[in-house]
């Protein structure tokens, strides 16, 4: 009797390891679905500031979009709103705040729904042809020359990576004045997440004052990044619930331009090689 029970006893603690054996091996495929690559797994800071001269290929193709721009960006700034919406103020003054740890954060989304039927809305579409206003910051629309069209100005741009010349997609070109942000938001469930984004970051004016702000996921830490003219941020987006990377822009005074890129997932591995992100980059941001 005392030997059945102690094969029993036996035979249900291997079973027991072997349910636990296969649970942390089906867990594991799970997590390299997304990326094979992720700061939350690797040690990888989730945000990274880089200088200009570390990707000389991409100068030519920025230099043309910022060429393109500057001289066409809209006046003023968007400070009147503050006073005439309250929503729109609350967002701007909580975009560089750590408020989820205060418990506050959300989602916020399309601002200006909110206020489409407002008084303010006509004066709004007048401000900023062909331009619009896309939650707190302008969206720049591109509508380039016949000379730029012959200079192949939407061509697509390059990297070099450890493995070779990769092509990037091309994401959002945005605009933001004094009193224009973009609200805390983690890209979650958009179409191209998870992916990891390029932007780069040139200041209209050298006093420019503009912040991109970010909750690392991994340790809860909220970070306040001073805008640096002419640099590229590269972050990673994920849409698992506890990576996701809460982050928010805002700009005081200045202007501060954003051009988007984003590269294939397969590919941020050999870029991450070449920068060296681990070792020289890792916690370069404050």
């Amino acid at each position: 009797m005392i030997e059945t029970n102690f094969f029993f006893m036996i035979f249900g603690i291997v079973f027991i390891l072997i349910i636990i054996f296969f649970f942390i091996i089906y867990n594991d495929k799970k997590e390299k679905i997304p990326l094979k690559l992720d700061f939350y797994k690797d040690n990888i800071s989730p945000v990274y500031n880089l200088p200009w001269e570390l990707l000389p290929e991409l100068h030519a193709p920025v230099n043309k979009l910022i060429k393109h721009f500057i001289d066409k960006l809209p006046k003023g700034d968007l400070y009147y709103l503050h006073d005439k919406i309250p929503e729109f103020k609350k967002r701007f003054y909580d975009a560089d705040k750590n408020i989820l740890q205060q418990q506050q954060i959300q989602y916020y989304t399309n601002i200006e729904d909110g206020f489409k039927h407002n008084r303010v809305s006509s004066l709004i579409r007048k401000s900023y042809p062909p331009y619009s206003l896309s939650d707190g910051k302008i969206l720049l629309i591109e509508n380039p020359t016949q000379d730029e069209q012959r200079e192949n100005y939407l061509h697509t741009p390059i990297i070099n990576t450890k493995k070779g010349m990769v092509p990037l997609i091309r994401r959002g070109t945005f605009y933001y004045p004094p009193g224009g942000f973009k609200e805390w938001h983690t890209n979650k469930n958009t179409v191209d997440v998870p992916n990891w984004r390029i932007y780069f970051i040139y200041l209209t004016d050298p006093n420019t004052e503009s912040y991109f702000c970010y909750i690392n996921p991994k340790t809860g830490e909220f970070h306040k990044m001073r805008d640096k003219h002419k640099t590229f941020n590269i972050f990673f987006l994920n849409n698992v619930q506890e990576r996701l990377l809460w982050h928010s822009v805002k700009c005081i005074k200045g202007g501060r331009m954003s051009f988007g890129f984003q590269i294939n997932p397969s590919q941020i591995d050999g870029l991450v090689e070449r920068l060296k992100l681990k070792s020289n980059f890792f916690n370069i941001v404050h």
